[in-house]
């Protein structure tokens, strides 16, 4: 099996685009090898003015690439090895965890079916937190995928726990996990002490990461979680259409590609049958599908669904089963018609891996590389510049910079420069639409463009100066 994962270390994409997340995970790396504040990501900001991006991420990605490290921000290739070692784990965990369910050959499949589907392999070319979050939770929920009345051995119990200190510590949505184990424990009491002792484990993992080692200003996190919540209308059927189309895009054949709609109704009948035996993967599935329902956003798009993705494909095949055990004598050509199915559906994401070989867009493209380069020549190293990627900004040019905030009237955004005084801004060029171009931008130029001068420009953006 590891021989047929081994291909996804190779990654034909390795430079980052735009969205400077990856960034900030960057900039809290370099934080650890300096001794820095987790927190300390050269943005300024008006504190009066709601914040642009969480103070820190969880450390544990941060920490997954600090093998890596490296002073030149310009070398970030190194830094992919960590999302193609963790497709590969995942899709190594995702087969440990449906082997305990189903044959040897199906198993097999259905991880090659999650390491290479387009959405995956997609994944794997951004420097994102999403791939070792869904490794570390698959590894923690194969050990505890026992029946009920099952006991789980004392090396799972502390492998799970573990497991599910490294997912929270990636991402935050690994709290669910605290939910899953109560229903879990309260639904098979064999379980309630395991339950207890993974929960513990995984916290104190967690704190010791988060808290004492890195700390990661968790107050602050849940400020700006809440507020940015409090900020969007919530709307259960938006959001239920808005993740089935997503759900739809991962049959990407026309016209079977309405199919991903058939999962919802397939899921629900799942969980009827199984009401009375539902394991820790089916509560997390549940716990996180709330999740995704009641978070009123939407920028992520399909990949937000990806945890779900590996839990949702088991749980189909548990559907699948009851009809096929019947004609078992018929295994190989059944056999033979998933990995067709499965052929079908990872090919083009094959290809497209095997023929981009590189972005076209983003900071380490030449025209990235030219707007930098123009950032740090004709700015003074203690400059603050305005734009839609502060954070990309400060790792590659070590300016510092702020932002431009949604629902905030222009002339209160203008104040607010002034008294940062932030000087330089970035923007793209008059009727360009692109990375840094969005309604805050052109609104505020509307309002106050005339108060700036051009520095220099490339094709596609300009630097400008306040006059």
């Amino acid at each position: 099996m590891l021989l047929l994962l081994a291909p996804l270390l190779y990654s034909s994409v390795r430079q980052p685009d735009w969205g400077d997340d990856f960034a900030q995970y960057l900039l809290q790396t370099r934080n650890i090898v300096e001794g820095r504040s987790m927190q300390d990501k050269g943005i300024v900001a008006d504190p009066a003015l709601p914040a642009f991006a969480i103070p820190a991420y969880p450390v544990g990605f941060p920490l997954l690439l600090l093998p890596f490290y490296s002073s030149d921000p310009f070398r970030t290739a190194p830094y992919f090895n960590v999302p193609a070692l963790s497709l590969l784990l995942a899709a190594f965990a995702c087969f440990l965890l449906l082997r305990k369910r189903f044959g040897v050959t199906t198993s097999l499949l259905s991880a090659l079916l999650i390491a290479y589907h387009p959405v995956f392999l997609q994944a794997k070319t951004e420097l994102l937190s999403d791939l070792p979050f869904i490794a570390f939770l698959l590894l923690g929920l194969q050990a505890m995928a026992t029946e009920k009345e099952e006991p789980i051995s004392r090396r799972n119990i502390v492998f799970a726990g573990l497991s599910f200190g490294l997912a929270m510590s990636m991402r935050l949505t690994g709290f669910l996990l605290l939910p899953t184990l109560l229903a879990w424990s309260v639904f098979d009491r064999s379980k309630r002490s395991a339950a207890g002792k993974i929960a513990g484990i995984a916290l104190l993992l967690f704190a010791i990461l988060n808290a004492v080692l890195f700390p990661i200003d968790l107050p602050g996190i849940w400020q700006f979680y809440r507020g940015a919540i409090a900020a969007q209308p919530l709307l259960l059927t938006d959001q239920f259409i808005f993740y089935l189309l997503q759900l739809n895009a991962l049959f990407w054949i026309s016209p079977f590609s309405w199919t991903g709609g058939l999962i919802v109704p397939g899921m629900l009948v799942y969980y009827w049958r199984k009401r009375d035996s539902l394991d820790a993967a089916d509560w997390f599935l549940l716990a996180y599908a709330g999740l995704l329902m009641t978070i009123p956003y939407q920028g992520g798009g399909l990949r937000f669904l990806l945890p779900a993705i590996p839990l949702l494909l088991r749980n189909l095949l548990s559907l699948v089963r009851p009809f096929v055990l019947p004609v078992l004598q018929f295994r190989r050509y059944l056999h033979v018609a998933y990995a067709g199915i499965v052929l079908v559906l990872i090919l083009p994401g094959i290809v497209d891996w095997l023929t981009t070989l590189e972005r076209n867009d983003g900071p380490e493209s030449p025209e990235g590389k030219r707007i930098l380069s123009i950032v740090e020549q004709k700015t003074p190293k203690d400059a603050v510049i305005i734009c839609a990627k502060p954070r990309a900004i400060q790792w590659y040019t070590g300016r510092r910079a702020t932002y431009l905030i949604d629902g905030v009237l222009p002339a209160r955004i203008d104040s607010a420069f002034a008294q940062l005084n932030a000087r330089y801004l970035i923007c793209e060029r008059t009727g360009r639409p692109g990375a840094f171009a969005d309604d805050k931008m052109n609104a505020y130029l509307l309002s106050f463009g005339d108060r700036y001068v051009p520095v220099d420009s490339t094709k596609q953006l300009t630097l400008w100066l306040r006059k």
